[in-house]
């Protein structure tokens, strides 16, 4: 969840910066799809589907 507030505040700052409100939900969808950082669990970037690329997943099914 870390993680993902930042790429927003990253993107929203990239944006700014090149004058474009942040509320252009276009310009600001482009920005994440190349923001990338290193956070507090490894690199952070998306695919082109959106989805956090190079990420480890684990699913666990725990019955009781």
């Amino acid at each position: 969840m870390y993680d993902a507030v930042m790429m927003v505040g990253y993107a929203i700052g990239s944006v700014l910066k090149k004058g474009i409100h942040p509320s252009n939900s276009e310009a600001l969808l482009a920005q994440l799809y190349n923001t990338s950082f290193m956070g507090v669990s490894g690199p952070v970037r998306v695919d082109e589907n959106g989805d956090r690329a190079g990420g480890s997943y684990g699913i666990f099914n725990f019955q009781t």
